[in-house]
């Protein structure tokens, strides 16, 4: 008999220039962090136990062993070879490496499938559990992207046939399970040993089980699936790391009123003693940008925090802002698709980027995106759920979401509700539909601590002058003035494309100034940077002119002032987040500064990627003149009368009343998001970055990746521009296609009008 450490678990390329993880090692770190969130989470801590030995016995079958000796020996090596053939299952992994070089072996196999053998290891009572916990912890039982689901294998066409599945997951049972039991009884497990005739009649019963499971999320999937991610991803180290999981982020000791931020009238919203400890679960705050939102929302919060932003620079800035506020050794975690980047955004800390995915964070800054599972049901939306939890969310500027993601954010409105959260809804800009909207979905008034500021305390956040202009040529008209005298201005555009031509237009007339571009289409290593530029030309050292040519990824969260906004109409919301970047830290209305609007164009088209009856209604009523804060919520309900939703329930796990649509143990394919959202991008990287994209991990890969419009993926086969078939499978274009300050350069056949030419992937 062999020792169970010759069982591999992981290949070396989870841990490059290390040996392979064994079967015994894994299950070790997976069992440490079970027990850990099983505790945190309120599990029989034995249980899940159980599940985290049983999960992974299944890769002891050849077919497994085959897998991984492949990726970590070279199968014709004759020492590897010698060392395989005295074993008694070392045979049959020799017959199925001989038969992975492209010929079928019938069934696909799926080692939690063949785990399910060794169920009799364990009492019958606590089958019903272990099976939720093993038998899905990768894939969706149906209709999984793969189609390797146990259903999608054992019911193809939806009537069963498991015993070629059964057969294929307990092939040569007797020479190998003998190896994984030793795994098991190394855990404290009765070593018996298991004959084929009881496994089998084990499998069936699991089969049986699954079939009969009701319509609802399943918790015991979601506490494997993120002990197995965790001790993935921190193996040797998991037991420890998971120690310090979960932490309280005692925001109360630094935003309350003992802490660090003392009570101003500067910031009315820190007077407000009453409202903080109002003992009602959840808040709306409406308040304009400087009066102390931010920490108001976290004097609100009670556990750990769960705090989403819509844009990737407002959740770097946040990030960095509250790890410098909780202090060293803080558990404060961002996560949006370029989070892995670490420290090159100027997030002032060290970052361990295999955490920011994984649960247990004491603050987690991320985008109501990155919680989509919970609503769509897609891959990992147990873990999700169980993270989330009775925790605190807060959702910042929830005004900034249009009629497709709105519904989404509704929804995870109620399901955070429904999970025992405290939701916190943050905003500049309401309108009273909305306002109806969110007090419904969090339960009614009754349970719902709205906060506005009064008439008088709103007066002191007058800071702006708005003047319209009619067309393009006025505009670089103030914009030159601007610059003459001396200012700091920032140009705002609905495009990319166009934000390239104004930048392009600054660079031949004013040659010597500064200035700087940023929109959603760099390299992510690339936008980081930029994303600190902002700061710098926005003020603080910075002395002199300078123009910043942006997108709406400036709009929300950024802490920055500027002395000049030049902005295409927008929707009235989207406009007063864009004067928000302006005289930002300005009180009393002492000194207005200009915002200018320039009027939308007469073609709708080019109004995209806004509604044009809203930007044109947004732009009639906007006013000339001083803009007194206290009127907008009336402006801003005159332009929404009424919340535009479109519907998309057919994409939504639950239906209105929440109770699930799918089985437990199934999961959607991360698609349905995009498909839902209508969320247009393509990836994109450079010729001259193509190696370093095919030989790095994702963390590198990530810094290569270029957010593109989807039309690009019609004008890569227009112009035969390959994909890199590693990762996202980007598109590799022309290293003249992109230029480190422009970003991605149009895209010149594309038609101007053409909507996916103008989609900015600001969310992604």
């Amino acid at each position: 008999m062999t020792s169970p450490v010759d069982l591999i678990a992981k290949s070396p390329e989870y841990s490059p220039g290390t040996q392979p993880l064994t079967l015994a090692e894994h299950t070790a770190h997976v069992v440490a962090c079970a027990e850990r969130f099983a505790e945190v989470w309120g599990f029989d801590q034995d249980l899940a136990r159980s599940g985290a030995i049983l999960h992974d016995l299944g890769k002891g079958h050849p077919a497994s062993q085959a897998m991984l000796w492949e990726k970590t020996y070279n199968q014709d090596s004759q020492a590897f070879k010698k060392k395989m053939r005295p074993v008694p299952w070392g045979t049959p992994v020799l017959r199925e490496l001989r038969h992975r070089g492209g010929q079928s072996l019938g069934i696909p196999h799926r080692h939690e499938l063949s785990s399910l053998g060794f169920l009799p290891l364990f009492p019958r009572e606590d089958w019903i559990a272990l099976v939720e916990m093993v038998v899905a912890h990768h894939k969706s039982i149906s209709d999984d992207k793969s189609r390797r689901g146990f259903l999608d294998l054992a019911a193809p066409a939806g009537l069963p046939d498991l015993e070629p599945v059964r057969e294929r997951h307990l092939s040569d049972w007797e020479l190998w399970s003998p190896v994984s039991i030793d795994v098991a009884s190394s855990f404290g497990v009765d070593p018996r040993q298991i004959s084929l005739n009881e496994a089998a009649s084990a499998f069936e019963e699991a089969f049986e089980i699954v079939q009969e499971l009701p319509r609802r999320w399943s918790r015991w999937r979601g506490l494997l699936m993120s002990a197995d991610h965790f001790g993935s991803a921190y193996m040797h180290g998991a037991k420890e790391r998971a120690s310090r999981l979960f932490s309280d982020p005692a925001v109360m000791d630094v935003y309350g009123l003992s802490g660090r931020y003392r009570p101003s009238s500067a910031y009315p919203l820190s007077l407000r003693d009453s409202e903080a400890n109002d003992p009602r679960p959840h808040s709306l705050v409406v308040a304009p940008t400087g009066a102390g939102k931010t920490n108001f929302l976290f004097r609100r919060c009670r556990k750990r925090v769960f705090y989403t932003l819509p844009f990737q620079a407002s959740i770097n800035a946040m990030a960095n802002r509250v790890a410098t506020d909780l202090g060293d050794g803080a558990d404060v975690r961002r996560l949006h698709a370029a989070s892995a980047i670490g420290g090159a955004d100027g997030l002032a800390r060290e970052e361990d980027v295999r955490l920011q995915r994984l649960p247990g964070a004491a603050v987690k800054v991320l985008t109501p995106h990155q919680l989509a599972s919970v609503v769509f049901g897609t891959a990992g939306h147990e873990s999700t759920a169980l993270d989330l939890r009775g925790q605190d969310v807060v959702l910042d500027e929830v005004h900034t979401y249009g009629p497709l993601a709105l519904p989404m954010v509704e929804r995870l409105l109620r399901v955070a509700a429904s999970l025992n959260c405290r939701v916190h809804v943050g905003t500049a800009t309401i309108s009273e539909a909305l306002r109806q909207l969110i007090l419904d979905a969090l339960g009614g008034a009754n349970k719902v601590c709205e906060v506005r500021l009064t008439d008088t305390e709103l007066d002191q956040y007058d800071r702006h002058i708005v003047e319209k202009v009619v067309d393009e040529e006025a505009a670089r008209a103030r914009i030159a003035t601007a610059v003459d005298e001396g200012k700091r201005v920032l140009v705002v555009s609905n495009r990319v494309a166009r934000a390239q031509e104004r930048f392009d237009w600054v660079a031949a007339v004013f040659p010597h100034l500064s200035r700087l571009l940023i929109h959603s289409r760099y390299r992510r290593s690339d936008r980081a940077r930029l994303e600190q530029g902002i700061h710098m030309l926005s003020g603080g050292p910075w002395q002199g002119p300078c123009v910043v040519c942006a997108t709406q990824v400036v709009e929300v969260s950024l802490d920055v002032s500027f002395d000049m906004l030049v902005t295409d109409a927008a929707p009235l919301d989207a406009l007063i987040q864009r004067f928000g970047r302006i005289n930002r830290h300005a009180r009393g209305g002492d000194v207005l500064k200009p915002v200018v609007v320039v009027a939308p164009p007469t073609d709708a088209k080019a109004i995209v990627p806004y509604a044009a009856e809203t930007v044109r209604r947004s732009f009639d009523m906007l006013p000339e003149g001083p803009l007194r804060e206290r009127s907008l919520q009336a402006l801003i309900s005159a332009v929404y009368p009424t919340v535009d939703l479109e519907c998309i329930d057919i994409h939504l796990a639950h239906h209105t009343d929440l109770t699930q649509k799918l089985k437990a143990l199934e999961h959607r394919p991360r698609s349905v998001i995009v498909d839902a959202l209508q969320i247009e991008s393509e990836t994109a990287i450079r010729a001259s970055d193509e190696a370093a994209y095919v030989r790095g991990p994702a963390s590198e890969r990530i810094l290569l990746e270029i957010p593109a419009p989807e039309y690009l993926g019609v004008l890569a086969q227009r112009n035969c521009w390959p994909r890199c078939e590693r990762g996202a499978w980007p598109v590799v274009v022309p290293d003249e296609q992109y230029d480190a300050v422009r970003g991605l350069l149009p895209l010149r056949d594309v038609e101007p009008a053409d909507p996916f030419e103008s989609i900015d992937t600001r969310f992604l």
